[in-house]
């Protein structure tokens, strides 16, 4: 694990050095919940192709942290964004391929849609994410897939992922992943220490109760939910299974949002956790073009 200081966060990484480069660095983005090591499977093997691969813990997981107590623990998208522009700046990545699931997809998604020069090939683990203004407002099963979003912006829902983060989570992955059933309670206890994070709490609120918070990201959060294109060469995949997804993803409205689109694809028996349950099939869409 290593640490780069931003203006804002001690930011974790982890990092696989190959023995020679040979290609474009890759940077991997984690969602909610999980943290960086979701990731080892893919990266392992990029590295042994020659990539370097560098994954960082979100803000709010794992060991990231704020370096000012009075910083506000916004979990904006606008927020993630620029920490991931802060990772590239800081490590000399220039340009990169970019993975990204869950929160991870709305980080990678912001950083093509700002910084498109700096991205070389975007994947992302699910369709576009910088805006719900796609074509109207989420179905009745959408809305209900979302449930945990709405619980979380009552007291209710803020008592309880104070309390129990883990059993949270827990919770979640079953409903998100209901057919990942090897490895699974193995894989959630070796990420379940990241979610003990002191602001893990902060800025999932913050980000689900859509509070912004800190003004320093005042303008890339008003850019971002325009809904601005994405025009980078993109792969969009999908978990046929996903929990979140239950009429499936948004074909017409991601062909609208990417139109660099180069493919998008649904995994058979795979949820929402597509890169820990089907890494051959991220691998190959992270190593192809």
């Amino acid at each position: 694990m290593h640490l780069l200081r931003t203006a804002v966060l001690d930011l974790a990484h982890e990092v696989w050095s190959p023995p020679a480069e040979t290609g474009t660095p890759v940077v991997l983005v984690h969602g909610f919940p999980d943290d960086a090591r979701s990731w080892a499977p893919v990266a392992e093997a990029l590295a042994a192709d020659g990539r370097r691969v560098v994954a960082p813990y979100l803000r709010g997981f794992g060991p990231t942290r704020f370096l000012d107590d009075a910083t506000p623990r916004s979990g904006s998208v606008g927020a993630l964004t620029q920490d991931l522009l802060d990772l590239l700046d800081g490590l000399g990545l220039e340009r990169v391929v970019l993975g990204g699931q869950d929160w991870g997809a709305r980080a990678v998604q912001g950083v093509a849609a700002v910084a498109p020069d700096r991205v070389e090939r975007l994947v992302s683990l699910g369709g576009y994410a910088l805006s719900w203004d796609q074509g109207g407002p989420p179905s009745y099963p959408q809305l209900h897939a979302l449930w945990y979003q709405f619980l979380l912006r009552s007291g209710w829902g803020e008592g309880l992922l104070r309390m129990d983060p883990v059993g949270f989570s827990r919770y979640l992955w079953r409903l998100w992943s209901p057919t990942w059933t090897d490895g699974v309670d193995a894989a959630f206890d070796a990420m379940a220490p990241s979610l003990a994070n002191p602001d893990f709490a902060d800025v999932v609120l913050a980000a689900y109760r859509d509070e912004p918070l800190d003004d320093r990201y005042a303008g890339l959060d008003a850019r971002l939910a325009e809904g601005p294109a994405i025009t980078v060469p993109t792969v969009l995949l999908h978990g046929g299974d996903d929990g979140l997804e239950p009429e499936g993803p948004d074909s017409d409205g991601d062909a609208k949002r990417f139109p660099a689109l180069l493919e998008a694809r649904t995994v058979a028996g795979a949820g929402h956790f597509l890169h820990r349950e089907r890494p051959g099939a991220v691998l190959a869409a992270l190593r192809s073009g």
